[in-house]
């Protein structure tokens, strides 16, 4: 196998640098001395970045000094070397164009050496193997494929004023389709992950299916780690019908509900959303996203719920770095495909040792709290008053880029088995 290399490109880089010293400005953050094939040539770049961050002067003296101190003069090429590479560059005008032969070449290399370590992790499985794998793809691609260490200020005041239009638009960010909570959070944003925490048969649930079925236009991933789809899709027939689910098993269909099933079932299959079956761990989530996003594309993921996840619970870590491994790679999801991410939480039973009027949930009460306060952008908190009451209590209680407001209700509307703004409720209560 021919190794992907070029010397004379790579002379032409050092020779424009011995030349020219300040050009170095136009290469020293996308190129590193890794980048280079011949040791001598790495050396001598090492040693020009070395004299850079010193803010001192790049030239033949000061560079010929650098590798002399080091005891890599010699193994470099000596001085000779140095005046040759100077005969052979005029000019270091295209020192930039240079620099991306060497770093493209360099590319193909680790991606030759990174069919390797695939091969070898491949002849080796274990129960870590994809995240291997997977750390070895992510580490390619943030040094190889274009990810900029740095965000110069030019591209800086070009996202500041890229905020005009985005703040302008209407369909910048998605709506949650709640008036209230969409007022106290401004809406679902790209980026953030939104965690949303409850106890058990409270109606987080239900509120990320009611929700899911508000952007009924958007490209959704929704994950159920507990329940089944069907599952779920008969509390979407249940919704349209306005009939509850016991009663339809209970009784059965006349005709008209069977046609209007038919309709539903019409409905859900241009309902923009794509289900992960129960059992799926947060790498296959991640993984589902970003296949989803490079083919039909995505707009947002609701996972319910976090602790469910099949790498968040087993014997061998404490269950706490469990949840925040798994929270972390959610996280990756909403940064990486810049889209909401918006993931059910557990409380742990912190409430229950609480005195009676005093059973407000607050964000040590999500289980393993400490990782999830971290990652997430926006925490919001549901309870409710008593078991039964229709009204469920909704806390923004962290927010990264919102000042928090007020606690709002949503409620349940029986007949439309669905939650609604509590605000639209008339002067007797009822809607």
């Amino acid at each position: 196998m021919n190794i992907p290399k070029d010397k004379d490109a790579e002379e032409a880089v050092i020779g424009s640098l011995l030349i020219d010293g300040d050009s170095i400005t136009q290469v020293v953050y996308s190129l590193k001395p890794s980048d280079f094939f011949y040791d001598a040539n790495k050396m001598i770049y090492a040693a020009c970045v070395s004299i850079f961050e010193r803010h001192t002067r790049i030239n033949q003296i000061t560079i010929a000094q650098e590798l002399d101190s080091v005891g890599k003069l010699k193994d470099a090429g000596g001085a000779a070397y140095l005046s040759e590479l100077i005969s052979i560059c005029p000019t270091s005008v295209d020192i930039a164009d240079y620099a991306e032969i060497v770093r493209n070449l360099s590319a193909h290399r680790a991606l030759i050496e990174l069919g390797g370590e695939i091969q070898r992790i491949g002849g080796e499985p274990n129960s870590d193997s994809v995240e291997r794998l997977m750390s070895k793809v992510k580490d390619y691609q943030t040094k190889y494929m274009n990810i900029s260490e740095f965000i110069t200020p030019k591209e800086s005041g070009n996202i500041v004023f890229d905020l005009i239009s985005k703040y302008n638009d209407p369909l910048h960010g998605l709506k949650w389709g709640f008036r209230d909570l969409d007022d106290i959070t401004a809406g679902l944003y790209p980026g953030e992950l939104v965690i949303v925490g409850a106890r058990p048969r409270i109606g987080k649930t239900q509120l990320m299916i009611d929700v899911a079925q508000n952007l009924y236009d958007k490209k959704i991933l929704f994950v159920s780690a507990e329940m089944t789809v069907e599952h779920i899709l008969e509390r979407r027939v249940a919704r349209e019908l306005g009939i509850p689910i016991k009663q339809l098993r209970k009784y059965g269909l006349n005709d008209d509900q069977m046609d209007k099933i038919t309709d539903v079932s019409g409905k859900v299959s241009e309902w923009g959303i794509t289900f992960l079956h129960p059992g799926v761990s947060s790498m296959d989530v991640y993984h589902a996203a970003i296949k989803l996003k490079d083919t039909v594309g995505l707009d947002i993921v609701f996972i319910d719920y976090l602790q469910k996840l099949k790498d968040c619970y087993g014997e061998k870590e404490r269950e706490d770095i469990r949840i925040g491994r798994a929270c972390q790679r959610i996280k990756d999801i909403a940064v990486e495909l810049n889209i909401p991410v918006v993931c059910a939480s557990q409380f742990n039973r912190n409430q229950e040792y609480r005195s009676e009027d005093d059973r407000t949930p607050v964000i040590s009460d999500l289980r393993g709290s400490g990782s999830i306060e971290q990652d997430a952008d926006v925490i919001l908190l549901l309870w409710r008053d008593n078991p039964t009451a229709p009204e469920l209590n909704i806390r923004m209680a962290k927010s990264r880029q919102v000042e928090p407001g007020d606690d709002i209700k949503l409620v349940w509307k029986q007949d439309e088995r669905r939650y609604a703004d509590y605000s639209d409720r008339g002067n007797n209560g009822s809607f």
